[in-house]
């Protein structure tokens, strides 16, 4: 305890909550993973202590109260805060999930893998999305140091198909020009 205002103090405690886990003294894992959450309620090792309270009570195999664990509910705090809050509550999401399909609950843990899925998609199109900006702003700077292409730019992700069509039918014109200039028959 004299150490655990440190910088190393939340560390300490998770990594002896952990050990607890990996010897199978699941209660007093759970009651060190409950200490680093209320201690450093905002820390990664905070976020990490919550999921691991859901897995010791599964290892102790009290399903329902790892249900409740990994409930997304003890998560929110985390949003906005940590990088790792979206993959954390995936996996709570996940075994809460497989929580569900052992206790034959399953339209809830269909409920569950479905909100996977949809983050899934969510994620996936929000990366195709700021991939896509940023080759749009790509090719605008392209086309506008292009002499002969007069395109206009698209103002917002849902231009961007149009913007593209645009784009390529403007450098294969100017393409077909240049080749035609080089090469006269």
């Amino acid at each position: 305890n004299e150490y655990a205002s440190t910088s190393y103090g939340d560390k300490g405690f998770f990594y002896n909550a952990k050990c607890s886990y990996i010897l199978g003294e699941y209660d007093n894992a759970i009651q060190n993973f409950k200490e680093v959450v209320k201690r450093y309620p905002d820390s990664l090792v905070a976020l990490f202590s919550q999921l691991a309270i859901g897995k010791s009570f599964e290892q102790k195999d009290e399903l329902e109260k790892a249900i409740d664990a990994y409930d997304s509910s003890n998560f929110l705090h985390f949003r906005g805060k940590l990088p790792q809050y979206g993959y954390v509550v995936a996996e709570a999401t996940f075994r809460q999930a497989q929580c569900y399909e052992k206790l034959n609950q399953l339209d809830n843990a269909a409920k569950n893998y479905g909100i996977i899925i949809n983050q899934f998609d969510d994620t996936l199109k929000a990366m195709v999305n700021e991939k896509s900006r940023k080759l749009l702003k790509y090719a605008r700077v392209l086309a506008d140091s292009l002499e002969g292409i007069d395109i206009p730019s698209a103002e917002n992700i849902d231009d961007s198909f149009l913007a593209m069509v645009d784009y390529t039918e403007a450098i294969h014109k100017l393409k077909m020009e240049d080749d035609l200039s080089n090469n006269p028959q």
